[in-house]
């Protein structure tokens, strides 16, 4: 009967412990030597204990059948190897006969074990005449060492050797095996200085006397808190700091107590030039643990290098577009960068046509324009219509790194008056003593009211007599002869309005009589309208 002898080394076999740390980057260490130390008393005395014990898989110093890997209790850190021994050896056996051990050494975890190394006891009174592997890596007088460097999760490796009594009178043989094995972890920290920016923003130029609004902005841009921050600019000649309008020195300082990482902070205050020139600023910003930064600002005071400047007409009528012609011109020594032209749309006014590259905003139209190089000058035109007769202005914008341009046309669109009469008659032949009624229709298809309008009748009075209960005109005579004439007006027509009005005649003489109307009015640019209408007359 063969009984077998379970020795589980997984706790007491860890020969060095790495500690942990916040970051683990891997699970090994450098391989150390195993201390040479003397063999402990394993093998059991109560031989009741050769049999496993149940206990729960996973706990440390579990046993388990071999072959099976335990499952490891949930935990952060990577897996912890566990390597286990057993041995295999007849019960008993005839005195002076051969006794064969078979050592089991097994990863029973789901990490590698490293530098394994087993060792085996030289039983005493006894020679060792068969070992597999034949050759252990060391082999002393007490005992021997085979070296299985490292186990991969369920990697098994079985060693046997055979003890031959070489004394009378032994009683029984005691064989010893042990693994040892190494595990450890290797961690790194990483150290991050506080990082710290500042940047402002402002105009890259100004007017002398202007007050320019300025943003400072304080950036973390590294991975730890920034603590205690103070930030500190110092205004060079020529500047000051306004605060509600007025003076207070030449210093900003702003304090913030803490920025978390990629966290920014935002001030914003005004500053107001007092000379020409290149005037600049010194900015320093600190923070604790060694963490600052610097940045210097400066600004070009003077007359602007830029020119703006619009034509358009004084008078259009309505009914035609109106140019305007913008013109742009850059009389500085450097690129400027970033420049927009902008133009402003007013009410009851649409674009008819404009210059390639225009952006529609609402009530604006925009050009961008990416770099303007010296002594660059660009032209944009724009062709516009009202839809209302009246002074329109029209404001054209110049927007870039320094103050606003503008520059301004005003034009005054014209409504025209469109005047059309009709003249028609109630029946013709007549006989005489019957009723003619010619109606006069007068109709404005123009934009703009016509006033002061005048119907001129004329008959012969010969034929003709008036009516005038059917007529809404007044006699008067006329200028050159003398002869009375009818006379309808002044009259106001609204743009697309319509005016009607009678005259009523009466025959009193056979014949062809001629109706004459002729249209008066300051709005008609062509001259005066007339109109016939011929009547027969008859017996």
């Amino acid at each position: 009967m063969t009984r077998l002898f379970f020795i589980n080394a997984a706790v007491a076999s860890f020969l060095w412990m790495g500690g942990l740390a916040a970051q683990t980057s891997s699970p090994t260490i450098p391989p150390t030597r195993v201390p040479e130390t003397p063999e402990p008393d394993l093998a059991p005395k109560d031989r009741s204990a050769d049999r496993p014990e149940a206990v729960r898989p996973g706990t440390a110093g579990a046993l388990v059948a071999p072959g099976v890997v335990p499952t490891p209790l949930p935990n952060d850190d990577p897996p912890t190897p566990a390597i286990s021994i057993h041995i295999s050896a007849p019960a008993g056996a005839s005195a002076g006969a051969d006794v064969e051990y078979k050592i089991v050494v097994e990863n029973r975890s789901q990490a590698d074990g490293h530098h394994v190394r087993v060792t085996a006891s030289k039983p005493t009174g006894t020679q060792l005449f068969s070992i597999d592997p034949a050759t252990p890596d060391e082999d002393s007088a007490k005992y021997l060492a085979w070296r299985l460097g490292t186990m991969k999760p369920g990697d098994r490796r079985v060693i046997k050797v055979a003890a031959r009594p070489a004394q009378d009178g032994l009683s029984e043989i005691e064989f010893v095996a042990r693994v040892y094995f190494e595990h450890g972890q290797k961690v790194r920290t990483a150290l991050h200085r506080p990082r710290l920016a500042v940047r402002k923003i402002s105009p890259q130029f100004a007017l002398e006397n202007q007050d320019v609004t300025c943003r400072l902005v304080v950036e973390n841009t590294g991975v730890v808190d920034l603590v205690n921050i103070e930030i500190r600019e110092v205004l060079g000649e020529g500047l000051t700091l306004l605060e509600n309008g007025q003076p207070t020195g030449n210093e900003f300082v702003q304090r913030i107590p803490i920025l978390a990482p990629k966290q920014s902070r935002e001030f914003t205050y005004v500053v107001r030039t007092q000379k020409r020139g290149r005037l600049q600023s010194q900015i320093v910003a600190a923070a604790e643990r060694g963490a600052s930064t610097q940045a210097r600002w400066s600004i070009d005071v003077g007359p602007s290098p830029l020119t703006l400047q619009m034509t358009g007409p004084k008078k259009v009528y309505l009914n035609y577009p109106a140019p305007y012609e913008i013109q742009v011109e850059h009389l500085g020594t450097t690129p400027l960068d970033n420049v927009s032209l902008v133009f402003v749309l007013q009410k009851n006014v649409k674009v008819v046509r404009a210059t390639p590259g225009a952006q529609t905003f609402g009530d604006r139209l925009q050009w961008a324009i990416p770099r303007l190089l010296p002594r660059d000058r660009r032209t944009f035109s724009v062709w516009l219509q009202s839809e209302l007769a009246g002074t329109v202005p029209s404001f054209a914008h110049l927007l870039w790194s320094g103050p606003k341009q503008t520059a301004e046309a005003v034009t005054e669109f014209l409504g025209a008056a469109a005047l059309q009469l009709d003249v028609r008659e109630s029946n013709d032949p007549i006989r005489v003593g019957d009723k003619v009624r010619y109606t006069l229709t007068v109709t404005n298809r123009g934009t703009k009211a016509a006033t002061d309008v005048r119907l001129i009748c004329r008959y012969p009075l010969t034929q003709f007599a008036i009516d005038p209960d059917g007529s809404d005109g007044k006699s008067v005579p006329e200028p050159q002869t003398n002869a009375p004439i009818q006379e309808i007006g002044p009259l106001t027509i609204a743009p697309g309005a319509t005016v009607t009005k009678t005259i009523t005649l009466k025959g009193v003489a056979a014949g062809k009589a001629i109706f004459h109307v002729e249209m008066e009015s300051i709005e008609l640019p062509s001259g005066n309208v007339v109109r016939q209408e011929p009547t027969t007359i008859t017996q």
